[in-house]
């Protein structure tokens, strides 16, 4: 293992996973001031990074190239596996990607409910498969010029993550661009805050500039959601709208009906404890429905989006999202609007 040179904000470390399946090489973006329970980054290459020499990576692909050069900020590791020059695309490498991503998060006491995913070109499209065989895995993905056609039938498979895709206006991302716009028709009845942002006069050569146009590491770790992922002044005809930044969220939990005791164990206790101790948590209200309990629903509103990111970082929540992972099947997060933003809940005596 050769380490690079320390850099502004943290070190890129060469290593390999290697298992039953065979091997990976890949670069390991370690942050400065790294600590546990710090989000993860997986970043999968286009076709011009295939091969046996990482430094292509640095050299000739967006993310891993701005990294380097600390022209943006990761605030989180980043996972940037190499595949190898007779490879056509990253489903080969399905198996041992999971493995090594796994592998990575136990070594380096990363938080397991907060690993990301995104790829340009070829690595765009392996962002949707491999997020689609590993559902659960990936909080968020965010595919760049990435084709969704080889999951145009699982858009139910993304349920509960963020999703985030970028396709250029230009000539040569004509095919990315039509495959997105078809796909999100089914994506949005799973994923209904989906979105597709068109580069304007991105060719599939230049679209990763957007990592540094848009704020894409950012939202891919939580820190800043996508409104403020677009750098994007607003203007005063949408100003009104932001006088209320309220969150309200539906969050539909469909749970192993044999273990709907202990998730409704877990929920009483971090709804108990949000409503408590933050302050920014307005209203937490948990439901089944009364002909399939192990349906859960639970009503969410919360003071802004700064709000929203403190609650899921609380010890309370971490308990309750890595204690009930291997008891949710399906969960879908359901932004609602306030019809009438002004009303609040009337308080009753107990």
């Amino acid at each position: 293992m050769r380490e690079e040179a320390e850099l502004a904000g943290g070190r890129f470390v060469e290593k390999t996973f290697s298992d039953e399946e065979g091997s990976i090489g890949y670069l390991l973006y370690v942050p400065k001031a790294a600590t546990a329970n710090m989000p993860l980054v997986v970043y999968l290459h286009g076709g011009s990074g295939r091969g046996d020499d990482l430094s292509l990576l640095t050299e000739r692909h967006g993310l891993p190239q701005y990294l380097h050069r600390g022209e943006v900020d990761a605030g989180a590791y980043v996972f940037m596996p190499q595949a190898g020059r007779a490879v056509r695309d990253w489903s080969p490498l399905h198996g041992i990607l999971s493995k090594a991503i796994r592998s990575i998060v136990a070594e380096y006491g990363i938080d397991k409910a907060n690993v990301s995913l995104t790829g340009h070109s070829m690595g765009g499209e392996g962002t949707w498969t491999l997020a689609a065989e590993n559902p659960g895995l990936f909080v968020r993905i965010a595919p760049l010029n990435g084709s969704p056609r080889p999951v145009m039938r699982m858009a139910e498979r993304f349920g509960g993550m963020g999703v985030w895709s970028f396709a250029g206006s230009g000539r040569s991302d004509g095919s990315a661009l039509s495959g997105n716009e078809e796909f999100f028709t089914s994506l949005r009845r799973v994923v209904p805050d989906a979105r597709l942002t068109v580069v304007d006069g991105a060719e599939h050569s230049d679209i990763d500039r957007a990592y540094k146009d848009y704020d894409i590491l950012g939202w891919l770790t939580g820190r800043s959601g996508m409104a403020d992922g677009a750098k994007r002044l607003q203007s005063a005809s949408t100003t009104a709208t932001l006088l209320d930044r309220r969150i309200v969220r539906l969050s539909r939990v469909t749970v192993d009906p044999a273990r709907l005791t202990e998730y409704v164990a877990f929920a009483t206790e971090c709804g108990r404890a949000s409503m408590a101790r933050e302050s920014g948590v307005i209203f937490m209200y948990s439901m089944s429905d009364k002909k399939t309990p192990n349906i859960v629903t639970i009503l969410e509103i919360y003071a802004d989006e700064a709000a929203y990111r403190s609650h899921i970082a609380t010890e309370h929540f971490r308990k309750y999202k890595q204690g009930t992972l291997d008891m949710v099947q399906k969960l879908e997060l359901l932004d609602q609007t306030a019809l009438i933003p002004d009303m609040t809940m009337k308080e009753t005596e107990r």
